[in-house]
């Protein structure tokens, strides 16, 4: 081949290895974005089942003794907007067929929740107490779990279709770029073949004489030991767990928990573990302990409310545990809470060093909090203790 192939062939090689490039980077935005829709979506979902939660403490309130109905049914109607505001526009943004069809499911039992409600007003409005506890408490069950049902359903679709558009997206990804490598090796193969090769030049009247055959002596290569097989690592260790949990079982003075409190944030691959415990009234939520964290940053966090719209929140209403992923270099979040036999006390949250939490993350943060629920005691269990 000529100069003129060779620099066709190289000019060939170095479009292809740029368009690589382009489209790598084309297909890290898209994945970015596929992160980022998905993310908003849960965390919309997650606000419509903060509200759901909310709304059944409202009704609740409408026959309490010694509450006004008045105000709990104009937070139940500014409730029932929001959330048929939240699933319309979830309705409207969604491309999956079968999370919309659970939306719309989802809507029609939110229609008949609110045809409930409107009848247990007119029963209070009306004196009518009883009547109404009896819609509130049994009438609206169905209602209220359907859509709870189809509300978690919705959640499920949306993110298993995520993790197939996810899944599709770098699998393209790698195809594009394992036909571009190809390529390049194949023109690198050729390169080599088409290298010019060394000629030794012969005096002119020299004479070439063939010398007789020395011995050709082989040596065998020094062996080469098998390679150890190396485990890809683990995010989190089921015996480091178990280890702490051990030491957790062992403590005598609470002056020995921070430093198990690190231990554990070094477990769960966190940046800052928080223990917010819930105060004598149970209305709010004040950081206890904490590792990873300032003074000045513990401050400003200050306490947060029982029913507030956030992850720790919810996990003290839900008594389950949450998982917030982050964007693309944000970090995760986890937050579960810590369940005594009288009831949840706290939360233990994480910031863990993943964008995101991984189940098995979750499921150690469990155990972990299940030992740290035996050492703490909220306020108003000790002050009890201390009357005897």
């Amino acid at each position: 081949m000529g100069k003129r192939g060779f620099g066709v062939l190289f000019a060939l090689t170095l479009v292809i290895a740029i368009g690589t490039l382009i489209q790598d980077f084309r297909f890290d935005t898209l994945l970015q974005r596929e992160r980022d829709e998905g993310s908003r979506a849960d965390q919309q979902i997650g606000s419509v089942e903060v509200a759901l939660a909310d709304l059944h403490t409202a009704e609740a309130a409408y026959v309490a003794t010694g509450q006004g109905p008045a105000f709990w049914i104009a937070r139940a109607t500014d409730l029932f907007g929001r959330i048929e505001a939240d699933l319309t526009q979830l309705r409207s943004a969604t491309t999956n067929a079968d999370a919309a069809a659970h939306y719309d499911a989802a809507l029609a039992a939110l229609k008949d929740l609110n045809g409930i409600d409107g009848h247990a007003r007119a029963d209070v409005t009306g004196d009518r107490r009883y009547e109404a506890s009896d819609r509130i408490f049994t009438d609206s069950r169905e209602a209220s779990e359907r859509l709870a049902a189809e509300v978690a359903a919705a959640r499920a679709s949306e993110q298993s279709a995520e993790a197939a558009r996810l899944t599709r997206l770098d699998q393209l990804r790698l195809g594009m770029n394992g036909v571009s490598m190809l390529f390049v090796l194949a023109v690198a193969v050729f390169f080599w073949r088409a290298r010019p090769r060394a000629i030794v030049a012969v005096p002119e009247g020299a004479i070439l004489t063939r010398t007789a055959d020395l011995p050709l002596k082989l040596s065998a290569p020094d062996p080469v030991p098998p390679a150890t097989p190396v485990s890809a690592p683990r995010d989190v260790s089921l015996h480091d767990t178990a280890e702490l949990c051990v030491d957790l079982g062992r403590v005598i003075d609470g002056r020995d928990v921070p430093a198990l409190l690190e231990r554990a944030a070094g477990v769960l691959g966190a940046k800052g573990v928080i223990l917010w415990m819930t105060d004598s009234g149970g209305a709010l939520l004040r950081p206890s302990l904490a590792h990873g964290y300032s003074d000045r940053v513990l401050a400003k966090m200050g306490t947060l409310q029982v029913d507030g719209d956030n992850a720790t929140s919810l996990a003290f209403r839900s008594l389950r545990g949450q998982a917030i992923g982050g964007g693309a270099s944000a970090s995760g979040a986890i937050a579960v809470p810590l369940i005594t036999a009288s009831g949840c006390v706290g939360v233990l949250a994480a910031e863990v060093n993943r964008p995101r939490p991984d189940a098995d993350t979750l499921d150690l943060a469990r155990i972990i909090a299940a030992q740290l629920a035996v050492l703490v005691v909220p306020a108003s269990d000790a002050a009890r203790a201390a009357r005897g």
